[in-house]
């Protein structure tokens, strides 16, 4: 026993570096274990929560006057003599220890995320089991329905993706699968724009053939000219426009600061919080656009790097890679996706200025917190990993007036989960986000 609370308490030091969230762990921590002491309590507590919410009956008669045999984890009907598991058919179905799963519960509905190295040191379980509680709970997430949500393509997250799964090939990286479904659809893109201009040539020939035909024409042709060089004029203009914005001609306060910083020496991410002494969310803002417009580079490690004046603004790369980025405002903020830009019309980084920096702070802060607590992920489960952020959203909105077990009660509504149900789980190029606030990551 003690050597499990010095595990439980160097891991706990090793895994929070900051003194504030470590005491803030710590006490939900030790308010889970004053409320379930042991897996006796849990089982307790899961019957009572099944019989308030109508899901614990018989099953043969659906009677609900049953006596449970708790240490057995067993009820039996006295109408037609009958036993079944107390869990069947339920979230917790063949869990055997309950004490684990309520931890990662009551963790995660106080907005504290961990890994599965962590929760296996906590709990006395093994890795692979603690990866299982986690991804089904972020099953559970991913399934619940939340107003705040938006589309982002899933080539937004390259630099994050560097865990195998069951779909990464052999003697490949596990950014090759997103590689391969960017290949896909940018040979797609390519045919259907080869398609588009075959048809535009074929109309024009038209056109050159009705316009020779007569002179009547000569007018509305004129006019039409005359449309899209006023439409030529506004495009170069806008585009001078955003050649100002990307050269960085106004910085925040902040941006300069972060820039004078860097001028000495490359800092990783945790020096620059202790030299600025500012919030995680505004150093993350800071630096992402910063990083979109090309003033910094963050390697790997999290150290962060200012660009030098070769690779500043690079004109050519910016006007070969014009056409591919479109209008995707978040496709020139990922260092690691300069040649991979997104091509998905529906992709939330297509909407106004303002939006697209909301969202770029979003997803940066996302990003810090997935490097973080889990190093990194693989493209099979990155919708499983996005659904924490709905997490806080979800409890905002379904907490009551005095109730604790929001999340909870979310996963006695799911049936079980399982492995096989994982193991199916695939997340599609345009990925749903709640991006409702930057992610506080504990």
């Amino acid at each position: 026993m003690k050597e499990k609370k010095i595990n439980e308490q160097a891991a706990i030091n090793n895994r929070f570096a900051d003194k504030e969230d470590r005491a803030r762990f710590r006490r939900i921590w030790l308010e889970f274990k004053a409320k379930f002491p042991n897996d006796k309590a849990c089982w307790n507590d899961l019957v009572n929560q099944l019989q308030k919410d109508d899901l614990l009956y018989c099953r043969n008669c659906y009677g609900t006057d049953l006596k449970f045999a708790i240490s057995k984890r067993k009820y039996s009907c006295p109408l037609c003599k009958i036993d079944g598991s107390i869990t069947s058919n339920t979230f917790f179905s063949r869990v055997r220890k309950l004490w684990a799963w309520y931890a990662a519960i009551w963790l995660a509905d106080h907005s504290i995320i961990i890994n599965s190295c962590l929760l296996a040191d906590i709990t006395g379980i093994a890795s692979s089991s603690a990866q299982h509680i986690n991804k089904s709970i972020m099953c559970v997430l991913a399934e619940t329905r939340t107003s705040k949500t938006c589309e982002v393509s899933s080539i937004h997250f390259f630099d994050i993706i560097r865990k195998r799964s069951i779909l990464t090939s052999k003697l490949c990286k596990p950014i090759a699968e997103e590689i391969e479904i960017y290949d896909k659809r940018k040979a797609k893109e390519e045919k259907t724009s080869n398609s588009n201009k075959a048809e535009m040539q074929d109309s024009n020939t038209q056109s050159n053939d009705i316009k020779n035909s007569g002179a009547n024409c000569q007018e509305p042709v004129s006019k039409k000219n005359a449309a899209k060089s006023r439409g030529t004029s506004k495009r170069e203009a806008a585009s001078e426009k955003d050649k100002k914005t990307i050269h960085g001609e106004q910085l925040s306060p902040d941006e300069r600061l972060i820039l004078n910083l860097l001028k000495r020496k490359d800092m990783s991410i945790e020096d620059l919080l202790k030299k600025t002494r500012w919030d995680i969310s505004r150093l993350n803002v800071a630096l992402s656009l910063l990083e979109l417009l090309g003033r910094i580079k963050i390697l790997a490690g999290g150290n962060v790097s200012m660009m030098s004046s070769q690779t500043l603004f690079n004109e050519t790369c910016a006007n070969k890679n014009q056409d591919e980025r479109r209008d995707c405002k978040l496709s020139s903020f990922f260092h690691a996706n300069k040649f991979h830009s997104c091509l998905i019309e529906k992709c939330a980084g297509r909407t106004s200025e303002a939006r697209a920096k909301s969202l770029i702070a979003h997803v940066a802060s996302f990003k810090v917190g997935i490097k973080r607590i889990f190093g990194g992920v693989s493209r099979k489960y990155l919708q499983l990993y996005l659904s924490l952020i709905k997490c806080e959203t979800i409890l905002q909105s379904e907490r009551g007036r005095s109730e604790d077990n929001t999340l909870l009660k979310l996963c006695l509504e799911r049936s079980y989960v399982g492995s096989k149900h994982i193991k199916t789980v695939n997340s599609p190029e345009l990925l749903s986000a709640a991006f409702s606030k930057p992610q506080k990551a504990a």
